[in-house]
């Protein structure tokens, strides 16, 4: 049973939420009325979630959202208001809602939009769960399959400095990653050798960058077919390559692998992000 906290200054609001969400499953562990009271009760009850009223008398909705998010980042605030227009929406996603609801409350649009943000939640925990080991199949079955021989894939700690050759593909779908490929030229031009089966000359960039997409795609297949609504696709591949060249940190929570091959070391890192799901 998930926990609400229902923020509103209206005494009337407060009690038809509190009845659509508890007539459905929902326990209110709280109510607010002012924010002087708002981080005490928001502490004290842990709410799964927090239905924000926006028009409200000291600080409005917005404010009161601010508040929670700096308390804690992980908060879900749907906000519930009488006003809904492209400008209140626009506000209402610059502050972190992830949701909003028109009043007078639709005790079904409420259900749909909160099934909307912990069902998001639990399909990117899923994907979480299974994406180290959708690219690390992927890229095995990519070098044996495609090269015809073996190789030896572990977990490797990221690291910031690439090798002299990164292809980096984005993905796209019901969430944003990206993945990088990461070898020395030696590694691209012997793994190209073995792909293309005939002198390279000045083909090697295209190949391995082929061979990255290849990889990726069939990860994202792998992953799709683990649960269809992740609807992963691969972007066209970006490559760099030079000396002291340097991987950016990512600003999404990623894992890398290395591959020992009998080109050289093939490093592979991806990760992916909850991103900004369109909500209106």
């Amino acid at each position: 049973m998930k926990k609400v906290l229902i923020v509103d200054d209206s005494p009337f609001s407060r009690s038809i939420l509190t009845d659509v969400l508890e007539e459905n499953g929902f326990e209110v562990v709280g109510e607010v009325e002012s924010p002087s009271e708002l981080i005490r009760t928001y502490t004290e009850t842990d709410p799964d979630f927090v239905t924000m009223d926006i028009a409200m008398p000291e600080k409005d909705g917005f404010e009161c959202t601010e508040m929670i998010m700096n308390h804690d980042p992980n908060a879900k605030v749907i906000m519930v208001s009488s006003m809904k227009d492209e400008s209140v929406i626009k506000d209402a996603k610059a502050v972190k809602a992830v949701g909003f609801v028109q009043k007078p409350v639709d005790a079904e649009e409420l259900l749909e939009t909160i099934q909307f943000v912990f069902g998001k939640e639990e399909i990117f925990k899923e994907l979480q769960k299974h994406y180290v080991n959708g690219f690390t199949e992927a890229l095995e079955n990519g070098i044996v399959k495609m090269t015809k021989t073996t190789t030896d894939i572990q977990e490797v700690d990221f690291r910031t400095q690439s090798k002299g050759v990164s292809i980096v593909c984005g993905i796209i779908g019901k969430y944003s990653g990206r993945m990088i490929l990461d070898m020395d030229y030696e590694t691209a031009e012997n793994l190209s050798i073995k792909l293309y089966k005939k002198d390279v000359k000045d083909k090697v960039m295209q190949i391995v960058a082929e061979f990255s997409n290849v990889v990726c795609g069939n990860a994202c297949s792998i992953l799709n077919k683990k649960n269809k609504t992740f609807a992963l696709r691969v972007a066209p591949p970006t490559i760099f390559h030079g000396e002291k060249l340097n991987i950016s940190t990512p600003l999404i929570q990623s894992k890398t692998i290395q591959a020992q091959t009998e080109f050289g070391e093939i490093v592979l890192n991806v990760g992916f992000t909850r991103g900004d799901e369109e909500w209106t």
